[in-house]
């Protein structure tokens, strides 16, 4: 009876069978539904409606109508009432109240086709039934008009229809479900205290061995003109994901929420995420990204099932996406691996960690997190601590990405490519084109503390003090190059603004900045100075670059420097030898 016990039916299952298993209320007890279902073929409980208060032995024996169900002691099933779903505008019955069952296939997979077996289906599986499977077979429009043109809810709501997601913290889903590129419209919640807030809620979980494994998915499903606002964990497509994969899913609605709040996931903890893409507003304040808030792996699941853990791969953001701390594109938080991800939204934040691909890109385990294959064209704005791909970088990589949006800080550390590092921290084989201004520390390629290799810019770097063309201070550099304009008041320099620990065979073009490499001490400085834009023109930049690539293969990332004599105007990553 869930209504003196509200706790799970089984708290712990050392490899048993549990089937059919759920909770009841006092009135179900009482309506004869639990004698009926205990009965099956057999004829062993009874119950007298409205006598007994449950089920008891060798009672009278429980009928059941067909349509809208009831329970009786009467065979002929008089006054069975049929369901109808044609007078209600809630997706239910208009005589009994309850949502439309669908169908199975031969598979025992749910077909849904509209939002009332769609609204059936999350209270079955938030009701204990956990692993059932589903497709959807028809685009499904539960409220319109629920966003106004620019993405803000509707003046109107009282006449919406509530959602609950699917799967919670006490019954997440584990089953399967299949958009088959179907668009679901008209969501809508609003319960800016509730977590774990999606069209799916919570998914996946610990699996009975203790490990985290994949134990389901969600694919192909797209949501429009929804409005989710919520606490923690928020998503357009789900709240929580653990273990479990998201793939080709898009979400255009808008989501809100406090912590961990993503346009497609609110948080990815050790699973994938794949071909999925968000073109909706997102709204929280502190681990906010277009896609996921946050993503995380798990080494057990790499280790114990051999499977990827914490990836976000090919996904896009297009929206707009604002926070306070550790905002970006495509991540807030990450820990683990995005890949050949892109943003072109506008991305801003009021405080730390601001990125257009990432806000914060920091681990402590065995395997180093890393940004891959990605970039932003986005314009990226906030007070510090802000990167044109990633805001704050720790112990972590950066391989092979590029910024051209526009990077403005406020305050201090901000970079075209990362704000700031730690000397565990690299970039390899990036560059920025796009404007970068702040207060302190401001550099082409990073703000403070970064290792680079094999990157350049030729974007335009302002500030006060220490600004550099590629960094503004402190850090490691080796084969790189700077073509932008570098303006500052104090400690600027066409390489670095402030003092570095070493940096070796990088150029700037001594036409757009007129000063030294270096606006501070540098401890180790070898070939480094600047070059005019003919001599960059020419080739000969390119040929001292070239000429360390082959002879230190250490940081190599297979993308040599190239130039077409008489089309480029400066060496490029992967261009012609």
């Amino acid at each position: 009876n869930s209504d003196i016990f509200s706790g799970v039916a089984v708290e712990k299952n050392d490899d048993g069978t549990i089937t059919n298993v759920v909770a009841k209320t006092t009135e179900q007890f009482k309506s004869g539904e639990v004698a009926y279902q205990l009965n099956g073929d057999r004829d062993v409980w009874g119950q007298t409606i409205n006598t007994n208060d449950y089920p008891i032995f060798g009672g009278s024996k429980v009928y059941a109508t067909t349509g809208c169900v009831s329970y009786s002691n009467d065979p002929n099933h008089t006054g069975a009432v049929a369901h109808d779903f044609t007078h209600g505008t809630d997706g239910k019955c208009s005589n009994c109240g309850n949502y439309e069952e669908p169908v199975q296939d031969e598979n025992g997979v749910y077909q849904i086709d509209n939002f009332s077996k769609l609204y059936w289906f999350a209270q079955q599986v938030n009701s204990e039934s956990r692993d059932i499977n589903a497709v959807l077979t028809a685009d499904i429009t539960v409220n319109t008009g629920v966003l106004k043109p620019n993405g803000t809810l509707a003046d109107e709501t009282n006449g919406f229809i509530a959602w609950t997601p699917i799967g919670n913290s006490t019954f997440p889903y584990i089953g399967n479900f299949d958009g088959q590129q179907h668009t679901i419209s008209g969501l809508y919640y609003n319960d800016n205290t509730a977590d774990n807030v999606g069209l799916f809620g919570y998914i996946g979980g610990v699996t009975e061995d203790g490990t985290y494994k994949p134990c389901g998915s969600i694919k192909n499903v797209s949501i429009a003109d929804s409005y989710f606002c919520g606490k923690d964990y928020v998503g357009g497509i789900c709240g929580k994901s653990e273990t479990n994969p998201i793939n080709n899913c898009s979400n255009s609605g808008t989501v809100i929420g406090h912590c961990y709040v993503g346009g497609v996931c609110g948080v990815n903890k050790y699973g994938l995420v794949i071909d999925c893409s968000n073109s909706g507003m997102v709204n929280g304040d502190s681990q906010v990204g277009g896609v996921c808030g946050g993503n995380y792996y798990d080494f057990g699941t790499i280790q114990t099932h051999n499977l990827e853990s914490g990836v976000i791969r090919n996904c896009s953001n297009t929206g707009e996406i604002s926070g306070n701390g550790d905002v970006g594109g495509v991540c807030g938080n990450n820990a683990a691996k995005l890949e050949g991800c892109s943003n072109s939204g506008a991305i801003s934040g009021s405080n730390a960690n601001i990125g257009g691909v990432c806000g914060q890109s920091s681990h402590s385990g065995i395997i180093a997190g890393e940004i891959y294959n990605c970039h932003n064209t986005g314009n990226v704005t906030g007070y510090r601590v802000i990167g044109g791909v990633c805001g704050r970088l720790e112990n972590d990589n950066i391989k092979n990405c590029y910024n051209k949006g526009n990077v403005t800080g406020t305050g201090f550390n901000v970079g075209g490519i990362c704000g700031i590092g730690n000397y565990s921290a690299n970039i390899y084989s990036s560059y920025n084109t796009g404007d970068v201004s702040g207060i302190d520390n401001v550099g082409g390629i990073g703000g403070y503390s970064i290792l680079g290799y094999n990157c350049y810019n030729t974007g335009t770097i302002s500030g006060s003090n220490n600004v550099g063309g590629f960094v503004g201070k402190s850090g490691y550099f080796y084969n790189c190059f700077s073509t932008g304009t570098v303006r500052g008041e104090s400690n600027v320099g066409g390489i670095n603004g402030g003092s570095c620990v070493e940096i070796i065979n990088c150029y700037y073009d001594s036409d757009k900045f007129k000063g030294a490499a270096s606006g501070g001490h540098c401890q180790y400085y070898i070939n480094v100075c600047g070059k005019t834009t003919a001599q960059f023109k020419s080739g000969e930049v390119v040929y001292l670059l070239d000429a360390l690539s082959d002879t230190d293969s250490s940081n190599d990332t297979g993308i040599d420097w190239g130039q077409t004599i008489g089309q480029d105007d400066f060496p490029v990553l992967g261009g012609q030898r």
